[in-house]
């Protein structure tokens, strides 16, 4: 088996390997690391160059929610919307999956609810229809100056009413997904 990579502590392995700890020196448990050629490897945290690195979390980071903090403040910094509890006003994003990508003339977003299901194997998922998300998606400063038009793809193009502000405010039931499609100035 040759290795796609090389680390100081040599724990670089394949994907597909079951095991995810380094034998050799440093003990840690490795992360998925995407190389900049594009192939998949892994690695303990020593290995740095020209590599994404996504370390394990320590006891003591994810007691402190230092982690959490940081990958709210990157999303922050790198998403073009902002998904609130429309009820609440708070950040919607740990209840709510949101997938964005970059459409003709605006944005298509994917928003997930899981929320209110339960699954255990073998058995039927049951859903708890109160578990519903009532969120509002922005436009972030920086990403155009507001959302002209929002429609409910799913629904055949439905056309969502929209804020003064340009902002859309829409229900997610529990279980299901919102697709998006914004167009924005």
């Amino acid at each position: 088996m040759s290795h796609l990579g090389r680390s100081e502590c040599d724990c670089v392995r394949l994907a597909g390997h079951e095991s995810n700890h380094c034998h050799r020196t440093c003990g840690s448990n490795a992360f998925f690391v995407a190389g900049h050629n594009g192939r998949a490897d892994q690695s303990c945290g020593r290995w740095r160059r020209r590599h994404t690195l996504l370390t394990e979390a320590t006891a003591a980071e994810v007691w402190l929610g230092l982690l959490s903090h940081l990958l709210s403040r990157l999303s922050d910094d790198t998403s073009p919307l902002a998904v609130v509890d429309a009820i609440s006003g708070l950040d919607a994003r740990p209840k709510v999956m949101v997938q964005v990508s970059r459409g003709p003339s605006g944005w298509n977003v994917t928003l997930t609810n899981n929320m209110g299901v339960t699954k255990e194997p073998s058995t039927t998922a049951t859903i708890d229809p109160t578990a519903l998300m009532t969120v509002t998606v922005a436009l972030r400063p920086g990403y155009g100056t507001r959302i002209t038009r929002a429609t409910a793809t799913r629904t055949g193009g439905r056309a969502l009413p929209l804020s003064a502000g340009g902002n859309v405010t829409f229900v997610i039931p529990a279980g299901d997904l919102v697709v998006l499609g914004l167009e924005t100035v």
